[in-house]
């Protein structure tokens, strides 16, 4: 009918103008990934469009070949041009060397449709065939190779699908109805192309091909008023994920790590020593060597921990948070795991601490940090049911040192005792200046009989040492030590620094310069 005619000109002439307006809109963005792909794709699908308008007016064989063979530049560049705009749009550009391969299918077709005169592998041969519907229709006769290269071309669209949908399955809640909507794009026209061989043909009705891209075409120019979707946004976005100076690590819900950022692989190589690519591994293959990660990961309750890490490097402190990546029905389908380095921060921390708990002038611990350290051996020792000794030890006579070499000389005798101390004691001992002359030392899991001779070494190294002062001065000290233990004694940290200064008193008693043990 004439009517027909009428509306599939209207339609296709519509079309024409929506996919002009919108290649010219792309390559006004053309510097922004995904313009130039889709410039390509919808110049392609304007020829396709215009194509099936002048074959449908044209009249004669010679003419509507001519103008068929237009359609097919925008048949085989639509689906390739899809992909390349999926690659763009997703920046995954590692892809794009495998576009480009595949490419080689659609352009290899049209060379030989544009041949197809010299050498018929494309066409058989065509006819014109009267339609009561529309004016004479051309009817061109495929061969097996003309067949297999129009199927394989089908699937080249549904490859930019398939990358879309990963992609959105990556992308915050905002973007995913935009990308929802570019799927859908891509999808449609070989869904119609199918549904319109399965049945409108079959019911003899007649719709040129490039009719069916005309829902796809609006689609896309409602991404492009709604969303924008050529904007700096997605891209912005991509940007920040690259620069952040932060590693990001994205798992699925079987630990697998899906994608990181150009950071995090730069922590991986500084911190954990690994410079191989992880995305595939399990966390756990990657950071199983290190239990506050895994604890983490296992604890529901627990969204951050610090961890502590001493390679060759230096020594560092690292934060690192999880945060859960729900779907839109709230449902958890990853985690997004931060790893953040904190060790100039640390460090601070830990110097001002060191600050609070030290001792300015012997740089031993004072009363406070001294009182720290005591308590947290004595909830070691009790998990590993071990002993602990503890010494009280007094400078003798300091006052008189005092009174009679002056209190800066009386800050160096403190100063050679704490040397004395650090020289003699392990690193595992504890030691502090609690008062004015007066020390206390911690050692875990050292019996009565190993303390005595320890206590032996001290006080026999002071009272050897001639200590050289202001004023050509030499000065002899002695130190008296109480000691104590909690061997059989279930007692409190308090209650044994109480019994310790009960055998220091005892020591001074004893004309001072010794060591006893404490006893009921």
């Amino acid at each position: 009918m004439e009517n027909m005619n009428y509306m599939n000109d209207f339609l296709l002439i519509g079309a024409a103008i929506i996919l002009f307006s919108m290649a010219i809109y792309s390559l006004l963005y053309r510097k922004v990934p995904g313009a130039l792909p889709l410039f390509v794709q919808m110049t392609a699908a304007f020829l396709w469009t215009m194509g099936s308008y002048l074959e449908i007016r044209s009249i004669g064989l010679e003419y509507k070949i001519i103008w068929r063979n237009i359609q097919q530049i925008g048949v085989f560049i639509v689906p390739i041009s899809s992909v390349f705009f999926a690659i763009d749009y997703s920046k995954q550009v590692k892809l794009k060397k495998y576009a480009c391969i595949i490419g080689t299918v659609p352009i290899m077709a049209l060379i030989l449709i544009f041949t197809n005169r010299f050498h018929h592998l494309m066409r058989s041969g065509y006819e014109l065939v009267e339609s009561s519907s529309l004016r004479a229709s051309l009817i061109v006769h495929s061969t097996s190779l003309g067949i297999i290269l129009v199927t394989i071309n089908f699937f080249i669209q549904l490859i930019g699908v398939i990358i879309l949908v990963d992609f959105r399955k990556r992308v915050p809640k905002y973007f995913k109805n935009q990308v929802f909507l570019i799927i859908l794009s891509i999808f449609l026209t070989p869904f119609l192309d199918w549904l319109k061989g399965a049945w409108l043909d079959k019911s003899g009705l007649y719709i040129p091909i490039a009719v069916l891209y005309i829902p796809s075409a609006f689609i896309l120019f409602h991404c492009l008023l709604k969303y924008d979707i050529l904007s700096i946004t997605p891209i912005a976005r991509d940007k920040v994920f690259e620069v952040i100076t932060e590693g990001i690590l994205i798992i699925d819900t079987s630990l697998n790590i899906v994608d990181r950022n150009l950071y995090m692989k730069t922590i991986m190589e500084k911190y954990f020593n690994k410079s191989e690519d992880f995305i595939g591994m399990n966390i756990y293959d990657v950071f199983g060597n290190i239990p506050e990660i895994k604890k983490l990961l296992i604890d529901k309750q627990k969204n951050s921990t610090e961890i502590q890490i001493n390679n060759e490097n230096g020594n560092y402190y690292l934060l690192c948070t999880k945060h859960e990546v729900n779907s839109d029905g709230n449902n958890i389908i990853g985690q997004v795991i931060i790893i953040n380095d904190i060790t100039d921060k640390k460090k601070y921390e830990l110097s001002l601490k060191d600050k609070a708990d030290k001792d300015s002038l012997t740089g031993l611990l004072n009363r406070n940090g001294f009182s720290d350290a005591f308590g947290s051996i004595l909830r070691n020792t009790a998990i590993k049911a071990q002993p602990v000794t503890v010494f009280m030890i007094d400078i003798d006579l300091f006052k008189k040192i005092n009174d009679s070499y002056g209190h800066i000389n009386g800050d160096k005798v403190l100063q050679n005792f704490a040397e004395v101390l650090k020289a003699t004691l392990r690193p595992e001992d504890v030691v502090g200046r609690i008062g004015g002359e007066e020390f206390a030392v911690v050692l875990p899991d050292i019996d009565k009989d190993k303390s005595l001779l320890i206590a032996e070494k001290i006080r026999k190294r002071v009272e050897e040492s001639n200590l050289l002062v202001l004023d050509r001065n030499i000065i002899n000290y002695t130190v008296s030590i109480g000691i104590a233990d909690n061997i059989n004694l279930n007692i409190s940290q308090e209650e044994l620094l109480h019994i310790a200064d009960i055998a220091l008193y005892r020591a001074k008693k004893s004309n001072r310069n010794c060591a006893v043990l404490y006893r009921e």
